[in-house]
């Protein structure tokens, strides 16, 4: 009667163990997709804020061009002018 009693609690723990184990490959690859998410998602940021940091220069270069050729002309208008 003990040894069919002891024998049940053997396999209730090799059973359990071998769901432990399968339940941490399981986390194990839940964590590996999410970790492949975060990186696509970090990729895109990181494309997302190249295009602006070039649109941003392409925005700075030309208000320079054009503030510049307008004060040179409002610096002629005012010579003329007096």
């Amino acid at each position: 009667m003990w040894r069919l009693q002891l024998q049940k609690q053997s396999t209730i723990w090799k059973r359990s163990s071998a769901d432990n184990d399968e339940l941490n490959a399981l986390i194990d690859l839940k964590q590996k997709f999410s970790n492949i998410l975060e990186a696509r998602w970090a990729r895109n940021m990181a494309e997302e804020t190249s295009r602006q940091g070039s649109t941003l220069m392409v925005f700075t270069t030309v208000t320079i061009v054009f503030v510049s050729h307008s004060i040179s002309q409002y610096r002629t208008f005012s010579k003329r002018k007096f």
